[in-house]
């Protein structure tokens, strides 16, 4: 599934220069991937993402 920068902070009820900005911290983490469409930001979960939330909660990093 793939969102934008509007339908992610209108999905967390946040502002669109929030929401980039939690986007950009979460890109460089490398749990989303971000690509342009058409002068918008499109996010998706990485595959790193996907491993992370797949995992129990025991095991999570500290």
């Amino acid at each position: 599934m793939s969102e934008d920068t509007t339908q992610l902070a209108s999905m967390l009820s946040t502002s669109p220069a929030s929401a980039s900005q939690h986007a950009t911290v979460l890109r460089e983490a490398g749990v989303v991937n971000t690509h342009r469409y058409h002068g918008s930001a499109r996010h998706t979960l990485s595959f790193g993402g996907t491993n992370l939330l797949a995992r129990p909660y025991r095991e999570q990093p500290v």
